[in-house]
């Protein structure tokens, strides 16, 4: 397995950011090649990306969800399966979001730039404000700026 970590900080609450990314619906829109994901489960997922001109589908199960400081899935191929952890850790006025990917050993640059660049697009969408078609953020945030 090859585990590829990288980090991120954003103008969020670590409760805003924890409930926006449990909305994993919205993936698609900060997952460069992600076009698709739809819950087909309590905890189980269905994944549709293009990887360079070719269809990808894939499933996958959430299998830790600790309220504002970890998110972890796990894709249900392969041996060992894909894995995707998520920890939120309060730093300053914002939230340091931590993904870490253990995966099959690959082009590990490639899956480096292609890790640095979600979290780049989540930071710049999450640095913004709740988007309002993420209605789980946006009810959370009208609820604590009351």
């Amino acid at each position: 397995m090859s585990a590829i970590e990288e980090s991120v900080l954003v103008l969020s609450d670590t409760q805003r950011a924890y409930e926006m990314l449990t909305d994993f619906e919205h993936y698609p829109e900060f997952m460069p090649g992600v076009e698709e994901v739809r819950r087909t489960g309590e905890t189980l997922m269905h994944w549709t990306a293009d990887r360079d001109g070719q269809r990808k589908e894939w499933d996958t199960q959430v299998i830790q969800m600790d309220p504002e400081e970890r998110i972890a899935f796990q894709g249900l191929d392969g041996d060992p399966p894909v894995r995707c952890t998520l920890t939120f850790h309060p730093e300053g006025q914002g939230t340091r979001i931590t993904l870490l990917l253990e995966n099959d050993p690959g082009d590990e640059n490639e899956v480096r730039d292609h890790v640095r660049e979600t979290l780049q697009n989540l930071k710049a969408i999450m640095d913004q404000g709740p988007p309002h078609r993420w209605p789980a953020a946006a009810s959370s945030h009208e609820t604590h700026s009351s």
